[in-house]
């Protein structure tokens, strides 16, 4: 069904369904608004966009659909007299790409200066207050979460750090969209406390090197080589740390800490690896 025929049936039937309520669209007027009222409309042409605001982001609104078909739109969007939205264009966008009604509260009197005012005090949701949220018992997933929180305590390491091992991920994602969703689960625990062991042992003459999530991926990324030994890696290591330096790229890290291991050692004793089998 498309979006436009999605529209008209929620026109004729009157009502639409968010989150477990039943809106009745009859008591909804095209553009009579009571200030501050929460509204519903589908008639997407009443609103326009304010050319100062910020550009809309194509992978933001997708994500937001993604967010608002599963839970619904939480967060209103703010229009002023004009229906020049204030607050909230990429959630406009997203509800309009899953031509479902829009969600907003008219405020007469806003204007550019609030949106520059609300852009400035926003405050993102860290990784600790997804933490935090998750790992409360009214959450199903929370013990995965305690298991996250335990698991930094226990270690001392970042969050990037940490979830990139209990996810055992191999991207640069490394369990974040799943952590910020509520839905992280941890791959292997045995693993990850392994891993977490190295990197401890690593943290004791390099606590800089811990920190950087390409010098992490690439080293493991190596340990998985037949030649490689974790005693060995960490002695050459400490002994060549200097040799790391000057690495930026994932590239860089491999290259670098596989110099690192082999430099004085005997050819049996050496690892390699060729690019394209990583």
């Amino acid at each position: 069904m498309t979006k436009a025929n999605n529209i008209e049936k929620l026109k004729m039937n009157g009502s639409f369904s968010m989150m477990g309520i039943t809106h009745n669209l009859k008591k909804i007027k095209k553009k009579g608004v009571v200030q501050k009222d929460i509204n519903y409309t589908s008639d997407y042409s009443i609103f326009k966009f304010i050319d100062q605001n910020r550009e809309t982001i194509d992978r933001h609104i997708a994500d937001l659909a993604a967010s608002i078909k599963e839970s619904g739109q939480i967060n209103a969007i703010i229009v002023n007299n004009n229906f020049e939205i204030i607050d909230g264009q990429n959630r406009f966008k997203a509800c309009k790409l899953l031509g479902i009604p829009v969600m907003y509260i008219q405020n007469k009197t806003a204007s550019i200066k609030d949106v520059i005012l609300m852009n400035n005090t926003q405050v993102s949701w860290k990784m600790k207050d997804y933490l935090r949220c998750f790992s409360n018992k009214k959450h199903d997933n929370y013990l995965e979460y305690v298991a996250v929180k335990n698991f930094m305590e226990e270690y001392k390491l970042n969050f990037s750090i940490t979830l990139y091992l209990l996810s055992d991920a191999r991207s640069d994602e490394y369990g974040r969209v799943a952590f910020k969703k509520g839905t992280f689960k941890t791959k292997n625990m045995s693993k990850a406390r392994k891993m977490a062991d190295v990197l401890i042992k690593i943290k004791a003459f390099a606590p800089d090197l811990v920190l950087i999530m390409r010098f992490c991926m690439a080293y493991f990324k190596l340990s998985d080589l037949d030649r490689f030994d974790v005693d060995t890696s960490i002695s050459q290591l400490k002994k060549y740390r200097r040799k790391i330096d000057g690495a930026v790229s994932y590239e860089d890290y491999l290259q670098r800490i596989k110099e690192t291991y082999n430099f004085r050692l005997i050819s049996r004793n050496k690892i390699s690896y060729r690019k394209e089998g990583f």
